[in-house]
């Protein structure tokens, strides 16, 4: 690989000029890189506050401290009303049963109010 003298000559002229330009407050000289291979990493590293090795334990800890499923929506469900263990569990053997049944009947009412919805715009 040679260089080309006139793309040489002109780059020095250049670097001339911005550092004639910067002597006299014109503008800012912009020094190129020297190994333009680690110019990314180089730029990108300081900006970097979190690694990803850190979200990743952040993620795992979290999870770690997550409620077991469907307590929020148990607890609101009456206590007469969820299976002690000592009682026969339902069809599907499983004791938060209700939380199936609760969400049953709330997909029932959606699909009532979208065919009533649906029967109203028929209408018109």
């Amino acid at each position: 690989y040679e260089r080309d003298p006139r793309l040489v000559a002109a780059a020095g002229r250049l670097i001339g000029d911005a550092q004639l330009a910067h002597a006299k407050g014109i503008g800012e000289v912009y020094n190129l890189p020297d190994r333009p291979p680690v110019l990314y990493r180089e730029k990108t590293k300081p900006k970097m506050t979190t690694m990803p090795s850190e979200v990743t334990y952040n993620l795992a800890a979290l999870a770690r401290q997550q409620r077991p499923p469907f307590e929020r929506v148990l607890r609101k469900i009456p206590a007469d009303m969820v299976p002690a263990d000592g009682v026969p569990k339902g069809p599907l053997k499983n004791k938060s049963e209700p939380v199936w049944h609760e969400m049953g009947t709330r997909l029932d009412q959606i699909l009532a109010r979208a065919k009533r919805r649906q029967e109203r715009r028929k209408a018109r």
